[in-house]
């Protein structure tokens, strides 16, 4: 396929080796939007006229994966993983692929093409080259070589990014050689800026370094990493930049800065509004006087001198289908004005600026196609249709579950458009290609669905549609018109429950106040027992306090009885000596007068019979104990019924023997023979016995 610009009589070639699918074309056509279809043998192809994009190379012609490129003398390099290879330039596209060739000796990875001064470097896995029209020469030892730049204010010194630093090569008589490495430096510095020649700001994956040298440049005197906790937005991809003599960061979430009297990284405003906003930059980088920045879907240019900044922005949609940039090393090299180099997964893509053109009505070409239900099983409760007439679909709640299939009213295989969604007013959603959305378990409500399709010109166009879920049978209305009748039979019963509760917490009360009178009549009568019984219990100690009382006097009584008699018989003992004595005249008359005063003694002392008496008092006052005694014992003596009674009446042994007439040692053996007549043992207690047992 031969396409001819009529007013430049400029040719462009189509065929097998870019794109086509086969070289038998049967039939072409031009579309609306100025692109050409063309109908093969075995198919239909579409050529994208109006893409920006030129594919140096394609599959299965390949050289490898693009990484950097750059023009010089005639020739454009280009930099793969499999090597350097050069063409000539401008590229000729005649209809074949570009004469490219590869360089002698540079076979493996490039990183990077630099120019320094009129010099321009190959930085490669295995060291420095530098180039020179079809051939290359290695300079340095050093291996493994990211990138390299001037030291600024020097034209004979550079800094030299490796895998494991920063080198510093100088050029002596005309050859450069190795000055030394930066001390302190062993991360690796595939990008590094110069804040200035002795300040350093180095990329890597998770976080970026600020290196301040020394005055020679051989050592790193402070080292600090700036990551998310310094200000930045993510933490990775915070590539390095250097635009009009100062250093800024593209990120996933704009451009940012670092701010030298707080210490920390800030979103910069001016750089963002000049580009396409907070959106995510893989690189930023000056050419001239343009800013130019690359991210996975759009390649912006803004002027820096422009008096309005973001006035004259291009911005220049990437169709990632056909360019896919290689992950971390995104980069995009200026050629001239107008064209520009985007390495990629594939090889490399020629960049043609295109000129300002007219944007298209597109208000009215995005639609919703379909509205299905998608759970429990697929059904279609709306489709577009001509007259374009929106019911408002009414979805059960048992199938809260609904699917949107949307999309455009006409072809747009060549152009970049992204989707928006949102429901019910809410925020709108991230940009996406997927002319899908799902959303599951919804509640009842009125809801409307709005999706929006952004274009590469900045225009965009939007469609909605309503629908209504209704709520469960639990909360439908005929459901709270139950729910009210069972709240009322619910407090009527309440009501009833609370009125027999009261009644019988009425009946409680009576129970307990008759229980709480039983009690009290319980406790008066238990009282009064108990008092009467104290009553008892202190008359009796009272009886046997009187008991005793009257016992110890009848013992006292009846010691005193024999004492008297002991007394009397001794007087009397003494007046029939005195009797005796007495001799001559007058005797006669004294004896007579002693006679009477023995006579009178006679009558006082107390006969048996008083004892008798005496005895008789001391059984009644102990409850018959003598005829007990008797009753039980009949072969005691009289002795041992007395030694008996004077033991109940709890006499010692002195005050007893008096009593009987005997000697202390007599009340002893009448002791142990009434032990003996009772049978008592040895631990047993006479006193006790009688006490206890009689």
């Amino acid at each position: 396929l031969v396409l001819v610009d009529c007013s430049t009589m400029q040719l462009k070639y189509f065929n097998e080796n870019n794109g086509l699918r086969n070289n038998t074309v049967l039939s072409v056509s031009f579309d609306t939007t100025g692109n050409l279809w063309a109908g093969l043998d075995s198919g239909i192809d579409y050529v994208c006229l109006s893409s920006p994009f030129t594919n140096l190379y394609s599959y299965p012609y390949s050289y490898g994966t693009g990484y950097t490129a750059a023009v010089e003398g005639g020739y454009l390099y280009l930099g793969t993983n499999r090597g350097l290879y050069y063409t000539s330039y401008p590229v000729q596209m005649n209809g074949d692929l570009p004469d490219i060739r590869p360089m002698p000796q540079s076979s493996g990875q490039v990183w990077n093409l630099c120019r320094i001064g009129d010099e321009l470097f190959c930085l490669h896995d295995r060291g420095i080259f530098l180039i020179n029209g079809t051939s290359v020469k290695r300079v340095t030892d050093i291996t493994g070589v990211w990138c390299c730049q001037l030291v600024a204010g020097r034209t004979d010194l550079m800094y030299v990014g490796v895998y494991n630093g920063i080198y510093l090569v100088g050029k002596k008589n005309g050859e450069w050689q190795v000055v030394g490495k930066i001390e302190g430096m062993n991360d690796s510095c595939r990008l590094f800026e110069q804040e200035s020649d002795k300040v350093i700001w180095v990329y890597n994956t998770d976080h970026v370094t600020r290196v301040d040298l020394d005055n020679d440049l051989t050592k790193a005197v402070r080292i600090k990493e700036y990551s998310a906790k310094d200000g930045f937005p993510v933490g990775r991809d915070m590539y390095i930049a250097k635009i009009e003599d100062r250093v800024y960061f593209a990120t996933p979430r704009g451009i940012y800065k670092h701010n030298p009297h707080k210490d920390v990284m800030e979103p910069c405003p001016d750089m963002n509004n000049l580009l396409n906003g907070t959106a995510a930059y893989s690189r930023i980088l000056e050419y001239h006087d343009k800013l130019i920045s690359l991210s996975p879907h759009e390649i912006c240019i803004a002027n820096l001198g422009t008096y309005k900044r973001g006035a004259n922005t291009s911005i220049n949609p990437i169709q990632q289908s056909l360019i896919e940039l290689v992950p971390g090393f995104e980069t995009i090299i200026p050629l001239s004005d107008s064209l520009m180099v985007v390495p990629n997964e594939g090889g490399f893509a020629l960049f043609s600026i295109p000129a300002v053109r007219e944007r298209q009505d597109r208000s009215h070409s995005l639609y919703i196609r379909n509205m299905y239900l998608s759970y429990p099983k697929d059904s279609l409760v709306y489709t577009a249709n001509f007259l374009g007439e929106k019911p408002v679909p009414v979805i059960a709640y048992s199938m809260n579950s609904v699917r949107f299939d949307y999309a455009l009213s006409f072809f747009s295989v060549g152009d970049d458009i992204r989707f928006q969604y949102r429901l019910n007013k809410g925020g709108w959603s991230d940009f996406t290609t997927v002319r899908t959305k799902e959303y599951s378990n919804l509640s009842e409500g009125e809801y409307t669905f709005e999706v929006k399709a952004v274009f590469p010109d900045g225009t965009t166009s939007s469609d909605t549609i309503a629908f209504r879920i209704l709520p469960p049978w639990y909360r439908s209305a005929a459901a709270y018109v139950c729910y009210i009748i069972l709240a009322l039979l619910a407090l009527w019963y309440v009501y009833r429950w609370d009125d027999v509760r009261v009644k019988r917490k009425k009946q409680q009360a009576v129970i307990e106040k008759d229980k709480e009178l039983h009690d009290m009549e319980r406790e008066y009568e238990e009282e009064k027992a108990r008092q009467e019984k104290q009553i008892m219990q202190l008359e009796k100690e009272k009886l046997e306090y009187d008991l005793q009382h009257k016992s110890q006097e009848m013992a006292n009584l009846m010691i005193n009885f024999v004492r008297k008699n002991e007394m009397l018989t001794e007087i009397k003992s003494e007046i029939l000596k005195v009797s005796a004595l007495l001799k001559g005249e007058g005797a006669r008359e004294g004896k007579q007068q002693l006679i009477l005063i023995n006579n009178k003694i006679d009558g006082n002392i107390q006969s048996d019979e008083v004892l008798k008496r005496i005895e008789d008092q001391f059984d009644l006052i102990h409850n018959n104990f003598m005829k007990r005694l008797h009753a039980k014992h009949p072969e005691l003596s009289h002795n041992e019924c007395m030694m008996c009674a004077y033991l109940k009446m709890n006499l010692s042994t002195k005050e007893i023997a008096p009593l009987l007439n005997i000697s202390v040692r007599g009340v002893e053996t009448i002791r142990y023979r009434l032990r003996k007549k009772f049978a008592l043992e040895r631990e047993d207690s006479l006193t006790d016995y009688l006490s206890n047992k009689l």
